[in-house]
């Protein structure tokens, strides 16, 4: 990858980066760019790409349905892991649990389920899209 400016280029090795993942990461890496935020979805609120990301090193098979028509709930237990809320398993009860403990501000709070349900669905389309992406062809 090349970056910077005309007069001042730099070149970054992604590829070497790419293999020092785990081939979990590897496999589900599409969906969980999708999932936690791209140029097309929306991020979750009050989590950055690297809150998600030290997550995702830990779960990556929970992501893994995304761009496959899976299921929700491994989706919502990963959102769940992403708020803190680890002993929550669905994402209604971490949103009422923190709600309860008064450790955010409302618009902080994990997404409702149905929000989740929509977000997931948006998320599964472009990680097809990705998918179906060929390097110098762009998507049509």
């Amino acid at each position: 990858m090349i970056a910077g400016t005309a007069k001042k280029r730099k070149s970054y090795p992604v590829h070497e980066a790419f293999q020092r993942l785990t081939q979990p990461v590897r496999d589900t890496l599409l969906s969980f760019h999708a999932l936690t935020r791209c140029d097309t979805t929306s991020s979750f609120s009050g989590q950055g790409k690297k809150s998600c990301w030290k997550t995702f090193q830990k779960h990556p098979f929970l992501v893994s349905g995304v761009g496959h028509d899976g299921e929700l709930a491994p989706v919502e237990e990963f959102v769940c892991h992403v708020y803190g809320t680890l002993k929550q398993r669905t994402i209604n009860h971490a949103k009422m649990s923190l709600f309860g403990k008064a450790k955010k501000g409302l618009e902080l709070l994990p997404p409702t389920r149905y929000a989740l349900e929509l977000h997931a669905i948006h998320s599964n389309y472009q990680t097809k899209v990705n998918k179906e992406a060929r390097p110098g062809r762009g998507v049509q």
